[in-house]
């Protein structure tokens, strides 16, 4: 009996890899290039004051094989990390729960827009598109206390899972976004 339960766990663990290998190609994502992630501060609000900077203002081109633009992969990130962060329950040194992230977005050093994310419109889209199976370091500066500069910590963010069908479904709902300020 014992032998034929050892035999039927492997089989069991052996689809289990097959099953798992063919779908992390499929949602896994090579990372893109990004200069910085630092949250600046939370006003008496909740907003948290963030900043997304990246070294190519060509953000409308393909990323590697993908059918995402840059931006749609930048914007992508936003989410992710006001997800991630909301879900954590992150508070600062000011010791003020977060509710949105006001998100600067700038390419090269040059600004290209701000973004509002709600913990809540994070959580949604989070649900809406799914967390892939990884997730990605992601090194965020913040301040580690009131009078401190912004000191990096790395922290695994899970990724939305943009692939498949989800693809054009999230080109269109950035297409609808719009930047406030955009220069």
């Amino acid at each position: 009996m014992l032998p034929k339960l050892a035999i039927a766990f492997t089989g069991t663990l052996a689809m289990l890899a097959i099953v798992i290998a063919s779908i992390a190609p499929a949602i896994a994502r090579e990372e893109v290039p990004i200069n910085s992630i630092i949250i600046s501060g939370v006003d008496g609000t909740g907003t948290a004051f963030a900043s997304l900077s990246v070294p190519d203002r060509g953000n409308d081109r393909a990323s590697f094989d993908s059918e995402l633009s840059l931006y749609d992969l930048h914007i992508a990130k936003m989410y992710e990390v006001t997800d991630a962060l909301c879900q954590r329950r992150f508070t600062f040194p000011f010791n003020q729960p977060i509710q949105v992230f006001q998100w600067s977005y700038s390419a090269n050093s040059i600004p290209i827009g701000q973004l509002q994310i709600s913990c809540r419109e994070a959580e949604d889209v989070a649900n809406t598109y799914g967390r892939a199976f990884l997730s990605e370091s992601t090194v965020i500066r913040r301040p580690l206390s009131a009078d401190s500069s912004p000191s990096a910590e790395i922290l695994q963010i899970p990724t939305l899972n943009l692939a498949g069908y989800q693809v054009p479904l999230w080109k269109s709902y950035t297409r609808r976004l719009r930047l406030s300020g955009n220069y």
